[in-house]
């Protein structure tokens, strides 16, 4: 899991947690990410990582979806 905020996983202590998407990203024992930001910009920092990393990637961030086609 990773949260800007530690306080948020506090409840589940069986996660392992970051703060640091890149952690995750690189990790080569994940293959999957799944974004549950929201938004476009940090939410497109992190899909836009995770496939170049060869990452498989689920969201159903629409406002991200549609920014990418506008690219």
């Amino acid at each position: 899991v990773c949260d800007t905020n530690p306080e948020t996983v506090k409840k589940y202590p069986d996660l392992k947690f970051t703060d640091d998407y890149q952690k995750l990203i690189t990790n080569s024992e994940i293959d999957i990410v799944v974004e549950l930001i929201g938004g476009t910009k940090i939410a497109y920092d992190v899909v836009h990582s995770a496939l170049k990393n060869g990452k498989t990637v689920v969201t159903a961030n629409k406002a991200l979806l549609l920014s990418l086609i506008h690219i």
